[in-house]
């Protein structure tokens, strides 16, 4: 009876993580968040930040992209979350090794291509199933997104 209660347990934890996956691979894509429009300003991203240099951006609105977006169903942030994707919490201006071998240091721009296009590198461990919707996130959004990651410590 212990033997079918512990593989139970096993098969229910890996259902779970796989309605998740999927829930998140089928989800439609963000809807943008509305900003208010500046006719003379230019929308444009402020230029990525290398090493360990903290990214222009919002980390509370960044939290708030990332619990909407779902990020935390895969990713750890603040001690809590999924398992699925690489732990965020003291990443920022650390060194990743990804599936090809190569080390990158986890900075603005490594981020910034994580997100819209997660499978371009991934962290070795880890399988490339990000969605690809992020890419259709809002400028500021994805900004404020980055400025939360960087501001994760561990």
């Amino acid at each position: 009876m212990v033997f079918y209660r512990k593989n139970l347990l096993k098969i229910l934890t890996v259902l779970g993580s796989t309605i998740a996956i999927l829930s998140l691979s089928c989800s439609k894509p963000p809807e943008p968040t509305p900003t208010p429009a500046r006719p003379t300003t230019p929308t444009t991203a402020p230029p990525a930040t290398t090493g360990t240099t903290k990214p222009a951006g919002d980390p509370a609105a960044g939290e708030r992209v990332f619990n909407a977006q779902g990020c935390n169903a895969c990713h750890v942030a603040k001690g809590s979350g999924g398992q699925v994707g690489p732990k965020l919490d003291g990443i920022w201006g650390s060194k990743v090794k990804l599936t090809n071998g190569q080390e990158v240091t986890v900075d603005e721009a490594f981020t910034r291509e994580s997100i819209v296009s997660p499978s371009a590198k991934v962290v070795a461990g880890y399988q490339p199933i990000m969605p690809t919707s992020y890419a259709s996130l809002p400028a500021q959004d994805l900004q404020n997104l980055i400025a939360f990651i960087a501001s994760l410590t561990k």
